[in-house]
């Protein structure tokens, strides 16, 4: 006998409908440890983007179980013809969000995850959900289950924010060379004009800074995507909900370096960080970095979030990590399995290309 009861939302009037939201916001708030990317709001703003760009539709799941509700925001993406227009499942916020867990509610100590997305691939056999692959992106549990394969997980880096030390204090326990070198960086810039480091909050000047924020940011990393009007969305969701972090670092008026976060309760989430290249020996990075962890400490927030990725300088500010990682599963049609050793094939020689 089946331990969980599957409901299926597959119609964006439904999932977008403000009553649907409002038990999402509901799940959100109920639930255990959700992250910022969980909320409603956020989630709203993702599937505004890519509901333009990508052939997707809801696949939205609400499971009961003894004593537990889990909350599930799926969606089931036909890819284009360099895909060879591929059925894939995965979650929303899926590549753009680092955390994608599904919303738990009530007795989370007997949440049995590997096993919950046994019974989630069963309940896709009963209502015939057809699809080449799923990849279920951002889950930060390690657990054995036949029904999925794991990613070998991409690095998180935070740092803790001590609640027991005053900022100053706090700030202090930081490498001495690290210190200098940002103070040396205050010094010398601090030389050409006046510094400032912002926190933004006015809506125009929000989208007025965004602008040249991914503009800069486009010119140190061109290679990388950056999905239409993405970042403006979340942004905006962001701000209307309290959960957002914008700041700039400013010379005579002049922004010249920016970092992108978002919060909830607890936890900075820091998204994107940019700035002018042209004062790139001077390192501004550093000089916002060091702003953000005194704002997040002095909002009593317990969590500095680097969030993917393990670059060299994270080493410098944060005291932990942890890992993300994407469980996959292929479709066991002749057709699927051709479909995807296929695009397999064709994935490993661009990487081969690329590197």
């Amino acid at each position: 006998m089946d331990t969980w009861d599957f409901q299926w939302f597959t119609s964006w009037d439904t999932v977008m409908h403000p009553d649907f939201l409002a038990q999402w916001s509901d799940y959100f708030k109920n639930a255990h440890a959700p992250t910022v990317f969980s909320h409603p709001k956020m989630a709203k703003a993702w599937i505004e983007t890519y509901r333009n760009t990508r052939n997707m539709e809801p696949l939205f799941c609400i499971a009961h179980g003894k004593g537990i509700t889990v909350y599930y925001p799926l969606v089931v993406w036909k890819r284009n013809w360099k895909h060879l227009y591929q059925k894939t499942i995965v979650p929303v916020g899926y590549s753009d969000f680092d955390y994608n867990e599904p919303l738990v509610v009530g007795d989370r100590d007997h949440f049995d995850m590997g096993f919950f997305l046994e019974e989630l691939v069963h309940g896709f056999q009963r209502e015939n959900i057809r699809y080449d692959a799923i990849h279920l992106s951002g889950i930060t549990q390690v657990f054995s289950t036949a029904a999925f394969s794991k990613s070998s997980g991409e690095i998180c880096p935070y740092l803790h924010l001590d609640k027991e030390l005053q900022t100053e204090v706090f700030l202090k326990s930081f490498k001495a060379k690290l210190l200098r070198n940002i103070r040396r960086s205050q010094r010398r810039l601090g030389e050409k004009g006046i510094l400032e480091h912002k926190v933004l909050g006015n809506e125009q000047e929000l989208l007025n800074e965004l602008e040249k924020a991914l503009e800069h940011h486009q010119k140190r990393w061109p290679k990388a995507y950056k999905a239409p009007h993405l970042h403006v969305n979340l942004v905006l969701a962001a701000h209307s909900e309290g959960l957002l972090y914008f700041s700039a670092l400013r010379l005579n008026g002049k922004s010249i370096g920016w970092i992108l976060a978002f919060r909830d309760a607890s936890v900075f989430y820091g998204y994107l960080m940019a700035f002018d290249n042209q004062f790139f020996t001077y390192s501004p990075n550093k000089i916002m970095l060091l702003e953000s962890v005194k704002w997040a400490k002095e909002s009593q927030l317990e969590t500095f979030d680097f969030l993917r990725g393990d670059e060299a300088y994270k080493d410098k500010w944060t005291t932990d990590s942890k890992q993300v990682f994407v469980y996959s599963r292929k479709g066991r049609s002749a057709v699927s399995r051709c479909k995807n050793t296929i695009v397999d094939s064709i994935n490993k020689i661009k990487v081969h290309l690329l590197s």
